[in-house]
């Protein structure tokens, strides 16, 4: 399956079930309301601990994921 960012706003009320869905259906969702750190918000450490090390086409890359 899938790693999917489902981009939406705080407000969206929808947002929940979506990300829920998604993961009934097997994809791995990111849920920045509840990321899996505890900071609250994304991190590019979330994607790769090693971010800081890639290179501009990994970086690329990188940003289509997640």
């Amino acid at each position: 399956m899938a790693k999917i960012y489902v981009a939406s706003s705080w407000r969206n009320q929808y947002f929940p079930e979506v990300v829920k869905r998604l993961r009934e259906y097997g994809h791995e969702v990111y849920d920045f309301r509840n990321p899996p750190h505890d900071h609250g918000a994304f991190m590019w450490k979330d994607v790769d601990p090693d971010f800081d090390k890639w290179t501009v086409d990994e970086y690329k890359q990188g940003c289509g994921t997640f």
